[in-house]
């Protein structure tokens, strides 16, 4: 009983002094709801694409293949060049998405376009993808339309032979594919930073060393700092999953409450790896190994299909943010909860918290 107060007493005080610190504390509470509102707004803003042109005398106006591109995408400012090379220049340079360059062709032909875009410009690749499936609707619409008009009809078979249809119940958009991530590395920065800035206060107070001299043993310091945080994350968890409903409008699949109480196993295998990366001697150790842990991660999930290379997939799920985001992804738009995922983050859980316990009592022995 007496371990027990003690503990609740070492954990108020904890809490207290995060309160105390009134930008560290809003911080915390806002930061990660901030960031979750910018990214949706950033992706959700209407996209216009600035484009060069280079007419070759042709009337846009009746141009029917410039027609074509103006009803499939949004087109911004338009410039209007002398030559190709100022055209691609225009795109390299990322002054202009991309470049138009009409071919009037000989007389009676009909007037062809030419589309430049910047390989390496996320949108102008993804703008040229979409528009070359547009061409081939329009070219198979427009021929079948012509042979049509002599009772010729085309075989749609041929069309047909590979089809496309999503095992989702619904449509899923840009921003909410991206929204499991936002959510995992909102989560694990501010958990990551707090307990950063937690320890490294008892070290610059002298706390840590003043504990060595009290009857307090290293588990029960080590669960004072993680329960506040855990309060925090959780509620924040809360909030982000909310935010879900709106403004990502996310129709979540299974039971929005209980997608927040699962997500407590990925909170507290991430709190248990923070906490041990906060036991660096270093604060800026700390900060950099939290990034890359998070970072590399994010890029892996968002490039790569893990489940295709064993090794790369058994060094990612190291760390809880990958596993977390196919979990996450399979509850809220699959409506399935990955079960066998919740003993990864219990055994991440347990052998995070005993290195960082591994640790602290090195330094108690020294």
């Amino acid at each position: 009983m007496n371990n027990f107060k003690s503990y609740l007493k070492m954990t108020k005080y904890e809490t207290i002094r995060i309160y105390r610190n009134k930008y560290i504390f809003v911080m915390l509470i806002i930061f990660s709801i901030l960031l979750m509102f910018a990214l949706s707004f950033v992706q959700n803003c209407p996209t216009t694409y600035p484009v060069a042109i280079f007419t070759d005398g042709v009337d846009i106006e009746n141009c029917g293949v410039f027609n074509l591109i103006e009803d499939n995408l949004t087109l911004g400012k338009k410039v209007y060049v002398d030559s190709i090379d100022e055209g691609v220049e225009l795109v390299n340079s990322n002054k202009v998405c991309f470049f138009i360059c009409l071919d009037a062709g000989e007389e009676n032909d009909e007037t062809t376009a030419k589309f430049y875009y910047d390989q390496s410009n996320t949108a102008g690749r993804t703008v040229s993808e979409y528009l070359a499936n547009a061409k081939n609707v329009y070219a198979y619409n427009a021929i079948n339309e012509f042979l049509q008009r002599y009772g010729i009809t085309l075989n749609e078979s041929y069309f047909q032979l590979v089809s496309f249809e999503s095992t989702n119940p619904n449509k899923i958009s840009i921003s909410q594919m991206q929204y499991s991530i936002e959510l995992a590395v909102c989560v694990s920065i501010i958990l990551l930073l707090g307990l950063a800035y937690s320890i490294a206060r008892d070290n610059e107070t002298k706390v840590s060393k003043n504990i060595l001299y009290m009857p307090i043993g290293a588990n029960k310091y080590l669960l004072s700092k993680l329960t506040p945080y855990f309060v925090l994350g959780f509620f924040q968890i809360l909030i982000m999953l909310l935010i879900g409903l709106w403004p990502y409008n996310i129709h979540f699949e299974t039971s929005l409450i209980l997608v927040w109480l699962l997500s407590g196993f990925y909170l507290m295998s991430m709190l248990a790896l923070s906490l041990f990366l906060s036991l660096f001697k270093s604060q800026i150790a700390t900060i950099f190994t939290g990034l890359l842990l998070i970072l590399v991660p994010v890029f892996a999930i968002s490039y790569v299909y893990l489940q295709g290379n064993l090794l790369v997939q058994i060094i990612l799920y190291l760390v809880p943010l990958t596993p977390f985001v196919y979990f996450l992804n399979a509850m809220m738009f699959n409506g399935i909860i990955l079960w066998y995922y919740i003993p990864i983050f219990i055994a991440q859980t347990i052998i995070y918290y005993l290195l960082a316990l591994v640790v602290l009592k090195k330094r108690q022995a020294r």
